[in-house]
């Protein structure tokens, strides 16, 4: 009996060898888990990032706007004239420019209306010789070099003030045809000069800013006069 069963144990260690030979060789693990597929974290496939690049670039202009002329008025203490005076270019201003004239020029109010009132006509006359050595406007040629003794801090005297604006009106009807509009200085007549008390007006026998043997043709007062002094 013993020996059966010795035989028996040898057969079946026998058998244990065998299959654990065979196991070993097919590369077969008795590990609990070594039979299991490890688990692979999965490769990320990436997918080119096509970015479609325009064949042409639009820009925006920058635009700039240039700065607006600002229109700068002379002002004036004193109403403005009409229209009718405005399109000769009598502003306020210029008539107190040749206000303040009057004041240097004519000695007021020691000089009656007469005699002061020949300085505005030199005035209006130069102006429409269109010579442009006299200046370009009215103003240019109160304030040119050499010529009328302008001050621009010289008072605006009501008295001056009116018998400016007297003339103006005078030359202006003549302009708009009338005759024997009250000159008191014939219109080819530009020049004056003074010795402190009287004002003598003339013109060169030319006719016009004096030449080389011209002589000077002094005013006779042959208009007479339509003030009282």
């Amino acid at each position: 009996m013993s020996r059966k069963i010795s035989i028996l144990a040898r057969s079946v260690i026998a058998i244990a060898m065998a299959t654990f030979t065979i196991l070993s060789v097919s590369g077969y693990s008795t590990r609990p888990d070594a039979n299991v597929e490890p688990t692979k974290k999965p490769v990320p496939t990436y997918e080119p990032l096509l970015v479609e690049i325009p064949t042409t670039v639009q820009t925006k202009a920058l635009v700039f706007n240039e700065p607006k002329p600002i229109a700068i008025e002379k002002l004036s203490i004193i109403e403005e004239p009409v229209a009718t005076d405005y399109a000769y270019g009598f502003t306020l201003r210029v008539r107190e420019m040749m206000a303040r004239t009057l004041f240097k020029e004519a000695n007021r109010p020691y000089v009656g209306d007469t005699e002061a009132s020949k300085v505005v006509w030199t005035w209006l006359n130069r102006f429409d010789s269109g010579i442009l050595w006299f200046g370009y406007d009215m103003e240019d040629i109160l304030t040119k070099n050499n010529q009328y003794v302008y001050d621009e801090t010289a008072p605006v005297t009501e008295e001056n003030l009116e018998l400016v604006n007297d003339v103006i009106e005078r030359w202006i009807a003549e302009k708009n045809g009338a005759t024997n509009v009250g000159r008191t200085l014939p219109q080819d007549f530009y020049f004056f000069y003074g010795d402190g008390k009287t004002n003598y007006f003339y013109k060169w026998s030319s006719g016009g800013l004096g030449q080389p043997g011209d002589y000077k043709i002094y005013y006779d007062n042959s208009l007479g006069t339509p003030y009282d002094n």
